[in-house]
């Protein structure tokens, strides 16, 4: 069955561009047709929910982000570092910047929230357990501890 959705054109072109790839080596990476990707590109023909998912992973981006659901940035761009900031400002497209969002981890989709403290409690935890406040302050402490080691 062939997904068909707005945005799923230009998008699956824009992908494939900033990738530098041709519609030769796109369609030769997913073992399709040229035309199917051409097919794909014009909206003439959707593609299956199953080689969307293998495009998104070979990508490291959501799979929603192929058909076009809307999306907002998770930081404000005033907090961004000035490399993010010089490498979107050589975004040209709306396009290009969602992409470069979404590949930085700065792009959510509109309706997706991040989960709160009693569910981080609960996974790291398993629910077994109450968690207390000291626990939870090392949990918090470790996390700023790897924060601050991934910038050194």
């Amino acid at each position: 069955m062939a997904a068909s959705a707005s945005g799923q054109p230009n998008r699956i072109r824009l992908v494939r561009k900033a990738a530098g790839l041709s519609q030769k080596e796109f369609a030769a990476l997913f073992s399709v047709d040229q035309t199917a990707v051409s097919n794909w590109e014009l909206g003439k023909n959707g593609m299956d929910f199953s080689m969307a998912d293998r495009i998104a992973s070979h990508f490291a981006l959501p799979v929603e982000y192929l058909y076009g659901k809307p999306y907002t940035l998770t930081r404000p761009q005033e907090r961004w570092t000035s490399e993010e900031k010089e490498a979107y400002s050589r975004c040209a497209t709306l396009e290009e910047k969602s992409l470069f969002e979404f590949r930085t981890g700065r792009g959510v989709f509109e309706g997706q929230r991040s989960a709160g403290e009693e569910e981080i409690k609960a996974a790291l935890f398993g629910g077994d357990c109450p968690v207390t406040e000291e626990m939870w302050r090392e949990v918090k402490s470790f996390v700023e501890y790897v924060k601050q080691r991934k910038k050194d």
